[in-house]
């Protein structure tokens, strides 16, 4: 089944603002390459795949470069997706696609400061009893999204800010069903009293319902998306 990438870049980026005044996060260049194309490497595009990059619309001239790098490198279709606010978080950001998105399709939800590799997201993505992935990375510290699982990997629960378990989010959440996805993400923000909308906690309303959620241990993970990461993991 083809898939909707939605990559969330609508933030103030405000971390990087110190050593990179004026240049919105994606456009920060690293080793040679801007942060936005290291995330979009992450990605193995199939036919019928596109991606949805989401940016504020003041970063427009910052990005510009940036995005055409992107664009001339994947192959799959491509929509530049412009906000004029913040929004209260990822998921509601990944929520603006609606109109974009191929509703027979899954959808993916990543952002623009994360290398990884997985040697098993494609093949998990075609086992049709799996409604979600939650690719995990084995790391110390507090400051991620983690899932508690069973022997065979399946999600028993997730956490944000946690450590419920050692596996910790990279940043990339896949839903089978782009349909269901937009009707629980749109059901959950209306009933969710949370500062800011993260994805992850959002998979406990899949696991309420029974759906299966997979944890897929990845390879590497390479996050960027503050100057202390990068300096401890490039």
């Amino acid at each position: 089944m083809p898939i909707n990438y939605i990559i969330c870049a609508a933030g103030r980026g405000s971390r990087f603002a110190k050593d990179y005044p004026g240049i919105p996060k994606p456009a920060i260049e690293l080793e040679g390459k801007y942060l936005l194309q290291w995330s979009c490497e992450s990605l193995d595009f199939q036919d019928g795949d596109k991606l949805i990059i989401i940016t504020q619309k003041e970063h427009r001239e910052g990005l510009k470069q940036a995005i055409a790098s992107v664009k001339d490198e994947i192959a799959a279709k491509f929509e530049w997706l412009e906000l004029g606010a913040l929004t209260g978080g990822q998921l509601e950001t990944a929520l603006q696609a609606k109109p974009l998105l191929d509703m027979n399709s899954s959808i993916a939800i990543f952002n623009c400061d994360t290398y990884y590799r997985s040697d098993n997201f494609l093949k998990l993505s075609q086992d049709q009893s799996i409604e979600g992935i939650i690719p995990c990375a084995d790391v110390p510290g507090e400051s991620w999204s983690f899932c508690e699982v069973d022997e065979h990997n399946i999600v028993k629960a997730v956490a944000e800010k946690k450590r419920i378990s050692n596996w910790a989010s990279v940043g990339m959440y896949y839903f089978r069903d782009a349909g269901r996805f937009i009707k629980m993400a749109e059901d959950y923000i209306a009933s969710n009293q949370e500062a800011e909308t993260y994805v992850a906690p959002f998979y406990q309303s899949y696991l309420d319902r029974g759906f299966k959620i997979s944890m897929d241990p990845v390879s590497l993970f390479k996050p960027m998306g503050t100057p202390e990461q990068i300096k401890d993991y490039w």
